[in-house]
């Protein structure tokens, strides 16, 4: 099978990478492997469609895509819906659906000319953005904040303040400073763009420009915009479930040291792989890791009568748990004592058996040597 070219496996991974939270996948769970920036998309594709024939077609279904993605996305502004169709079939393709975006972007237009406004707003409309215009620019600080638009497009030379001006007082705000601005002006020369990147712009138009450049670049930037936001949304989620699962491993680490009943991981073998103080005091010593050190053969060490661990295993492999296993056991002094095992099986992502999980309780007190 001829696999994906490296150029279109290296598009077809940072397209999962930019995209990543608005995919939803379409394959039943153990259908096939997720693809992810970071997998191997052919061992992917092959999980997926199994057939030879079906997996080439595949193959040269995402070349020709991924070749026609890359020759458009530098033209981003005019060919966006194009664009659109054809990630909506490469993600369909690996197994995803694309959430539908319902608008291209929220845009601050700020000019002292309303005639500009009027103009440069039903072009940016009719390509999908939503607009809001200002004339004045002492109140673009507060619409900003209100708004919070995808991009500020300013114009340099306005009456009152000029855009240099207005830009230092939104970087000042925390709520505006990271909104992308975009100058616009009539001047042509070095000084003033350069000045426009050290306000703090992250672009420089002159006036009059051609409406297919001024488009290209709010899309680049909206685009780079709401990627940041996402990938922002991304990591703030990522450190949200950071939290809740140390403090889930917390309540996890205090109920298994501090619960009642000996509580352990034990392997097929019959090795201990954890074990709580509980049942440590159960068996008589002193703490889990003397447990853990000193029992390295259940079997023998523990039971009184070693056939009863081959009895457990084998009844574990007919079933994915055990209820209140009763058997005798040795405490550490010599004495017998009675206790009952409440187990469950532990698998890995292919079914195999990993450790078994479960509970001790004491049900007869121990009877000297």
């Amino acid at each position: 099978m001829k696999p994906l070219s490296l150029s279109a496996t290296y598009h077809l991974r940072r397209l999962l990478h930019q995209n990543l939270d608005r995919l939803s996948s379409i394959v039943a769970a153990g259908a096939g492997l997720k693809a992810d920036p970071l997998s191997d998309l052919n061992s992917v594709i092959e999980s997926l469609y199994l057939e030879e024939y079906a997996i080439a077609e595949t193959v040269d279904q995402l070349e020709r895509l991924a070749s026609l993605h890359q020759s458009l996305v530098t033209q981003s502004a005019r060919h966006r819906q194009e664009l659109r169709k054809i990630e909506q079939e490469i993600f369909w393709l690996l197994g995803f659906k694309l959430k539908e975006i319902q608008s291209h972007g929220t845009i601050l237009l700020v000019d002292d000319t309303v005639l500009n406004i009027k103009l440069l707003s039903k072009s940016l409309k009719d390509h999908g953005y939503e607009v809001y215009g200002i004339t004045d620019s002492s109140i673009v600080d507060e619409s900003a904040k209100e708004v919070q638009p995808d991009l500020i497009l300013m114009d340099v030379v306005m009456p009152r303040f000029d855009g240099y001006e207005v830009c230092d007082r939104l970087k000042q705000s925390p709520l505006t400073r990271n909104i992308p601005i975009l100058f616009m002006s009539g001047i042509n020369d070095v000084m003033n763009k350069v000045r426009a990147f050290d306000h703090g712009g992250v672009d420089y138009v002159t006036k009059p420009f051609q409406l297919e450049e001024l488009l290209a670049r709010v899309d680049h930037h909206i685009s780079f915009r709401n990627l940041q936001k996402r990938l922002e949304a991304q990591n703030l989620r990522l450190q949200q479930e950071a939290q809740e699962r140390q403090e889930t491993e917390r309540l996890y680490r205090d109920m298994f040291e501090n619960a009642v009943y000996g509580i352990f991981q034990s392997t097929p073998d019959g090795h201990y792989l954890k074990a709580n103080l509980a049942l440590a005091r159960i068996y008589g010593y002193d703490s889990p890791e003397e447990l853990i050190t000193v029992v390295n053969d259940i079997a023998q060490q523990v039971y009184v009568d070693p056939n009863r661990r081959s009895q457990f295993v084998e009844s574990l492999r007919e079933r994915d748990s055990l209820l209140d296993f009763e058997s005798q056991v040795y405490h550490k002094n010599g004495s017998k004592i009675w206790i009952a095992e409440t187990v469950r099986k532990v698998l890995d992502s292919d079914e195999q058996l990993l450790f078994y999980e479960g509970m001790v309780r004491v049900i007869k007190p121990s009877l000297a040597a």
